[in-house]
C-alpha cells in the first residue's frame, strides 16, 4: 500500500525557486521549493501543473499551483472589423445597442453599452458575413471542380467564380 507516500509534482517554468540576487559570476540558483503531494491528490486533480514563475522584487521565484489548467477558455479579443462600416445593418445594431438604458453608475452603463454592441455585431457578423478564409476555400474547391469538368459551358460560370474569389481576397485585405 501506498499510504504517507509523498509524490513531486514537477514544474514548469525557471529551473530554480531562489537566487542570491548577486552579480553573475557569484550568482547562486537553486530549486529550493518543492510541489508534494498524495497519490490520492494527483489523482484527483491528474491535470495539475506547477510553474516556477520570475519575481524581480524577491529573492523567491513565485510557486504557482494550477488544479484544473486544461477546463480553461481564454476570452478571445474582440476586434472592430472595417467591413462592417460598409454595412448599413451595422450601424443600425450599433445605434440600437447604445440606445438601451441601464441603470447603475455611467461607467457601468458604458460596460453594458460596449458588451450589447460587441454580442450584437459578433452574433450578425457570423450570420450575415462570415469567415472569409472559409469562404476562400469553398470558392476554390468549386473552382477545381468547375475545371475538371472541361465543358465549354463552364467557362462563364469560372468566370463568375474568380469574380467571388477577387472579392473574397479584397474582403480578407479589408479584414
Amino acid at each position: 500500500m501506498r499510504r504517507n507516500t509523498l509524490v513531486d509534482i514537477g514544474y514548469e517554468g525557471l529551473p530554480w525557486t531562489w537566487r542570491n540576487s548577486w552579480d553573475e559570476e557569484l550568482e547562486i540558483k537553486e530549486r529550493l521549493d518543492r510541489g508534494l503531494c498524495t497519490h490520492e491528490w494527483l489523482e484527483v486533480f491528474a491535470n495539475v501543473k506547477r510553474t516556477h514563475v520570475e519575481n524581480w522584487a524577491s529573492d523567491h521565484s513565485i510557486l504557482l499551483l494550477d488544479t484544473c489548467p486544461a477546463n480553461r477558455r481564454r476570452k478571445r479579443r474582440f476586434y472592430f472589423d472595417k467591413r462592417w462600416v460598409q454595412h448599413e445593418e451595422a450601424h443600425q445594431l450599433i445605434n440600437e445597442a447604445w440606445n438601451v438604458t441601464y441603470e447603475g453608475s455611467r461607467m457601468y452603463k458604458v460596460t453594458k453599452s460596449i458588451t450589447s454592441c460587441r454580442v450584437r455585431l459578433l452574433k450578425w457578423h457570423n450570420s450575415k458575413i462570415g469567415n472569409v478564409k472559409k469562404k476562400i476555400a469553398e470558392v476554390k474547391e468549386e473552382l477545381e471542380r468547375k475545371k475538371e469538368q472541361h465543358r465549354k459551358t463552364a467557362k462563364e460560370e469560372i468566370a463568375n467564380l474568380k469574380k467571388r474569389l477577387a472579392e473574397a481576397y479584397q474582403e480578407e485585405e479589408m479584414f
